[in-house]
């Protein structure tokens, strides 16, 4: 990926004469959250990244009517981070407008987020057939994959900047809960905290406000949908018991998909081509497990996801 992205960005603007090439710094705070027994929720690190971002124009055919847009951002391993060197962040975006409707554009977005931190355990968890005790060393990473189908209406005299669908595919560990005993004379049964290796699947619509142009602008977008975490097929290391209950009763685990950012935007002209630029946001997420029936085995607490950023960068319009 880190090739293809830097033949990406040495080609494209020789082949097009619209659009913008820009560097970035950043200092990130990654929330990799899902897991409760978790004493950090997340990790910070500084990153820097690079994209093209083509313009279209009016002038340009309907179908196709401007080259892909793409962006690449990783970490850069510091002191900074409290996972130092073990922390690992990368993320790309590879945008392609399909269909020029009026004022309107159709576009193709794809994505990829994966991140690696490391983290120690507040309280006990069992994990396949082993036992780890409070204060155990865990090496944590999720991947991340989002495809969605966006229509632009910046052109349109509408306060609605964005809309989209979206599908996520998240692989991580997850912690849930298993009831592992009822004994009839006691009120509750005895649960057990699981750590397993999770697929997190979801479904969603979108809607942005995010106005271009220079100065400083607000971005704000609500997304909502549905979706569920069952076993990874392809984690194979997690106990039969655990992936019997998840394989009998996935249902257990849908959840409801609440996502909301905001942030501003800044950007200056400092010459005819050269734009500064710099942003700060937050993007949080909250998974809303419904309450389990109480014959049900598996259940999952609802828990929330915070990722936020400062970034300064230059742009070179072509």
């Amino acid at each position: 990926m880190k090739i293809l992205c830097c033949l990406l960005l040495f080609f494209i603007p020789l082949l097009s004469h619209a659009g913008n090439l820009s560097c970035d710094g950043s200092l990130r705070w990654l929330s990799l959250s899902g897991v409760d027994a978790l004493r950090d929720s997340g990790d910070q690190t500084p990153a820097f990244g690079c994209g093209w971002q083509s313009r279209i124009t009016p002038q340009k055919r309907r179908l196709l009517p401007a080259l892909p847009s793409f962006y690449y951002r990783r970490a850069l391993p510091t002191d900074m981070s409290r996972s130092e060197g073990f922390i690992r962040y990368e993320f790309w975006q590879v945008s392609l407008p399909l269909l020029r409707i009026s004022d309107m554009y159709l576009s193709f977005d794809a994505s990829s987020d994966y991140r690696q931190q490391m983290h120690t355990l507040d309280s006990a968890l069992q994990w396949q057939n082993t036992s780890l005790s409070s204060g155990t060393e865990l090496l944590v990473d999720s991947r991340e994959h989002n495809y969605r189908l966006t229509l632009d209406l910046q052109s349109s005299e509408t306060p609605v900047s964005y809309l989209w669908l979206n599908y996520r595919r998240q692989q991580q560990p997850l912690s849930v809960s298993r009831k592992t005993a009822i004994n009839q004379s006691t009120a509750n049964p005895t649960e057990t905290d699981l750590l397993i290796e999770a697929e997190i699947t979801s479904k969603a619509l979108g809607i942005a406000f995010a106005p271009s142009g220079y100065g400083i602008r607000p971005n704000i977008s609500l997304l909502l949908g549905q979706g569920e975490a069952r076993e990874d097929g392809q984690g194979g290391d997690i106990a039969d018991a655990v992936a019997g209950e998840l394989k009998d009763s996935s249902d257990q685990l849908s959840f409801l998909l609440l996502e909301t950012q905001t942030g501003l935007r800044g950007r200056y002209r400092l010459g005819q081509h050269l734009i500064l630029q710099a942003s700060g946001g937050i993007n949080w997420r909250y998974f809303l497990y419904p309450d389990e029936d109480s014959e049900k085995t598996i259940r999952k607490a609802s828990y929330s996801a915070v990722d936020y950023s400062i970034s300064s960068g230059l742009s070179w319009r072509f």
